[in-house]
C-alpha cells in the first residue's frame, strides 16, 4: 500500500465518519435533543443531501475494496474485519432505503438537496414503504453499535510493537489503520 493509497483511504473513512455522525444528528427522533438539530425548515435537504455524498463515498471504499486497494485492512481478519465489512454492509442497507422512504410534504412541498435539485420521490408500494422504513429507521441502531464497538477496537493495541492506541494516524504504517 502506497502512502497515496493510504491517505486516500484515510481521507474516505474519516469523510465517512463525519458524514455518519452529521446524519445520526440530522436524524435525532427525540425532541430532548432536537436543539441539536438544524432548523427544521432545512434540516431534511441538509441530511439527504449529506446521504447522497456518503453514498458516492461509501460506493468508492467499496469499489476500493473489490479493486484490493484496501484490501490489506482486511488481511488480518478477525474482530476487526469483520466489523469493517458489518459498518459497511449496515451502512449500505440504509442509505439504499433512504431515497424510498422520502415523501414531499404536501404543506412545505419538495426537499430540494444541495440547494439545486429537486428531491425526487421514487414511488413503490405502501407495503414496500413501511418495509424500508423501517430499515431506515431501525438499522441505525445497529450501525451505532457497530461504531461503539469499532471505537471500541480502535483502542486496543493491534500488534505488540504498536506503542500507543491510534498510532497509525501519525505513522504511515503499510497495513493502514487497524
Amino acid at each position: 500500500m502506497t502512502a497515496r493509497g493510504n491517505g486516500r483511504r484515510w481521507l474516505t473513512h474519516w469523510l465517512s465518519a463525519l458524514l455518519v455522525v452529521f446524519l445520526l444528528l440530522t436524524a435525532l427522533p427525540s425532541a430532548a435533543l432536537s436543539g441539536l438539530r438544524p432548523p427544521p425548515g432545512n434540516w431534511l435537504a441538509l441530511h439527504m443531501s449529506a446521504g447522497w455524498v456518503l453514498l458516492v463515498v461509501t460506493v468508492f471504499r467499496i469499489a476500493a475494496l473489490c479493486a484490493g486497494d484496501a484490501r490489506s485492512a482486511f488481511v488480518p481478519g478477525g474482530t476487526r474485519a469483520v466489523v469493517k465489512v458489518a459498518l459497511l454492509i449496515t451502512l449500505t442497507v440504509i442509505l439504499a432505503a433512504g431515497p424510498f422512504v422520502y415523501r414531499p410534504s404536501p404543506l412545505q412541498g419538495p426537499t430540494v438537496l444541495f440547494g439545486l435539485i429537486e428531491a425526487p420521490a421514487w414511488l413503490v408500494s405502501h407495503t414496500l414503504h413501511l418495509q424500508l422504513l423501517g430499515w431506515h429507521r431501525y438499522a441505525p441502531i445497529v450501525l451505532a453499535a457497530l461504531l461503539t464497538l469499532h471505537i471500541v477496537l480502535a483502542f486496543v493495541r493491534p500488534a505488540p510493537e504498536s506503542r500507543l492506541p491510534f498510532s497509525w494516524l501519525w505513522r504511515m504504517r503499510r497495513e493502514g489503520p487497524p
